[in-house]
């Protein structure tokens, strides 16, 4: 099958006529329409001046591509209005649209007479002929105003200036066009000018109006839309790698998207068909793990920790064969060809234990937030990270062959996950490394059950993990290093979480940080404004020099408060706050522990120096995080 892939331009006209001959479909997963009334009467505007209209990016079908396709059409879930008349035959080839969905349909509801019974589409588009302008006026009317101004008739809606612009319309055979159109517009204007017309016009209004009906068909006859065609010789994989996130404005072409095509192509003859997207926010609103699992928000995630749960199943009797992609072999990764091969029966058999892939992710987040509090994706430093745990707890409660306990399992994955949070391992190469780092785990695990002791398994594991580049436990003195100065992305993720999970009080209100739907955030203990204008004169010994500022943005100067509380604190210097609100060690001991604020940490917050409360708490938070990357 060819690769060749080719760039051309074609009409309106033949636009249409691709769409409507079901020559060119729309992938399932872009049935959304997004686009405004405005930006219809934009587009029509563009195309009635003969300027460019944007491109459509089109990719032939091969027979057996397993992309699940439909026709063109508008309406409700309940109620379609197709595009293509119902004896249309099937066209010789296949064209599926993977960008321009949203000009395809724009152009069928303005020139060819799409349009639904219900909604804010419901209606018609007209060109206002009765101005001068440079751009042509284009106005969309809804069905209730038209049957008002009883421009559903034709003749009547030319007599008042409001060309209809669905002269494309087809009522089984072919569509009239503009001939047809100039010819009816001509009529029916110069009979406005003999005596006793219902709507009369002056010899020179009749010249200026068919002047500019003849302008806006020349522009119409004039406009031409790009077309990119990709050959058929792409595999699906292919196609979404090359296409991921193509268009700004529409639906955007993700892995997710593919996926939820074939997976209900593949299973919509079961009594349940699988639909991903929903499976998606179901499972995130069922197990209160929305900030997970979101089909708007990093959809991604969800299919990732399902893909996991597969990988993870390697070797194990009774592993779904994955789905043929291409000619591309499965290599049990989580790169978009391996996501797009994960089969059917993985799907369904994950649907099942919905329940319990939910409670892995929560143990994951207690796991690594020493049992403490949770936190969502934006929270975590390289969330996908969370999946590798996810599919070990499948592989731990599916394989039917002698395995390790949990608890094994959880102080291995524990110490795993802050030596690669804070080794910044992921920041290159995380997609390789995914399913590297899985089985090596996994085989890490496997050893437990033939090990003399379980000191002896620690000592091999401990051994394992080190073994692998850059996931060595960092010294306390470079891990108190490390907190004292500004971090940025998954590390930065990786610093505050700790007491992000733990302070469940706000240190000034004393109240949840959660409670009225106030969300918990990082803010600095010694403003930032504070320190600039302190870094002279008598605090200037306690804030360092000036290289040493960036510990003004470091974890050792952040720690959770509510925004009010934030804004209340940065107000005035930590001291006088301090006072104000009668503020003591004693009375904020909870949240002061859970931020790494001992008594002394305090006593320095209190007295206004800075510097001595950076080093006293950065050798708090290098000793907590030291301890988490141990087994």
């Amino acid at each position: 099958m060819s690769r060749y892939n080719t760039v051309r331009d074609i009409k309106i006209e033949q636009h249409l006529d691709n769409l409507r001959t079901k020559r060119w479909l729309i992938p399932e997963f872009q049935r959304d329409f997004v686009w405004r009334v405005e930006d219809c009467e934009a587009f029509a505007s563009s195309a009635l001046s003969g300027r460019p209209i944007g491109m459509v990016t089109v990719w032939r079908q091969a027979e057996e591509s397993p992309l699940p396709l439909i026709e063109l059409q508008v309406g409700t879930k309940t109620r379609q209005v197709s595009f293509s008349p119902r004896d249309c035959p099937q066209p010789n080839e296949r064209w599926a649209i993977l960008d321009g969905r949203q000009r395809s349909q724009a152009s069928a509801m303005i020139f060819g007479g799409l349009r639904p019974s219900k909604g804010k589409f419901a209606g018609r588009f007209f060109f206002d002929a009765t101005e001068q302008s440079s751009t042509p006026k284009v106005k969309f009317m809804k069905q209730a105003e038209v049957r008002k101004s009883g421009f559903e008739h034709d003749d009547l809606a030319i007599e008042n200036g409001m060309i209809p612009l669905d002269f494309l319309a087809s009522e089984g055979g072919r569509p009239p066009g503009t001939t047809a159109l100039i010819m009816r517009c001509h009529t029916v204007v110069n009979q406005q000018g003999v005596a006793g017309a219902r709507n009369p016009l002056t010899d020179l209004e009749i010249a200026s109006r068919i002047k500019r009906i003849g302008e806006m068909v020349d522009g119409f006859n004039s406009a031409k839309l790009a077309v990119y065609e990709v050959g058929a010789g792409y595999s699906l994989g292919e196609i979404c790698e090359i296409f991921e996130k193509l268009n700004t404005t529409g639906t955007k072409v993700s892995t997710v998207d593919l996926i939820h095509s074939w997976l209900y192509g593949d299973t919509q003859q079961d009594p349940v068909p699988f639909r991903l997207r929903d499976w998606i926010d179901d499972t995130g609103s069922t197990f209160d793990l929305a900030d997970w699992f979101s089909v708007s928000d990093r959809p991604e995630l969800a299919v990732q920790m399902a893909a996991a749960c597969y990988i993870a199943m390697k070797g194990v009797p009774g592993r779904p064969a994955p789905r043929k992609v291409g000619s591309t072999a499965f290599e049990d990764t989580i790169k978009t060809n391996d996501l797009l091969a994960i089969p059917a029966a993985q799907w369904k058999s994950v649907r099942d234990r919905s329940a319990e892939l939910a409670g892995y992710l929560v143990d994951f987040q207690k796991l690594v937030g020493n049992g403490v509090g949770r936190f969502g994706f934006k929270q975590c430093p390289y969330p996908a990270v969370a999946a590798i745990y996810v599919g070990l707890r499948w592989w731990l409660d599916s394989a039917s062959v002698s395995l390790p306990n949990r608890s094994d399992l959880d102080r291995l994955f524990r110490a795993f996950f802050w030596r690669n949070a804070l080794s910044q391992r992921y920041d290159q190469g995380m997609m390789t490394k995914f399913a590297v780092d899985l089985f090596a785990l996994r085989a890490i695990l496997q050893v437990r059950t033939s090990a003399t002791s379980e000191g002896d398994w620690i000592l091999h594991a401990a051994k394992e993990l080190d073994g692998i580049r850059g996931m060595e436990v960092k010294p306390l003195n470079a891990l108190e290093e490390m907190v004292q100065v500004a971090a940025y992305g998954a590390l930065e993720n990786a610093l505050v979480l700790p007491q992000l999970v733990a302070c469940d009080y706000d240190f000034v209100a004393n109240r949840p940080l959660t409670r009225g739907g106030e969300a918990v955030e990082i803010h600095h203990v010694f403003p930032s404004a504070w320190c600039e204008a302190n870094n002279t004169g008598k605090l200037r010994d306690h804030l360092g020099d000036e290289d040493e500022n960036d510990r003004v943005s470091a974890v050792v100067n952040l720690m959770p408060l509510s925004r009010k509380s934030n804004n209340a604190w940065k107000a005035m210097d930590p001291a006088k706050m301090i006072q104000d609100e009668s503020l003591s060690y004693a009375s904020r001991k909870v949240v002061c522990d859970s931020a790494f604020i001992d008594e002394e940490a305090f006593r320095y917050l209190a007295t206004q120096q800075p510097l001595q409360f950076w080093k006293h708490r950065a050798r708090a938070i290098a000793k907590d995080l030291h301890g988490r990357m141990q087994l």
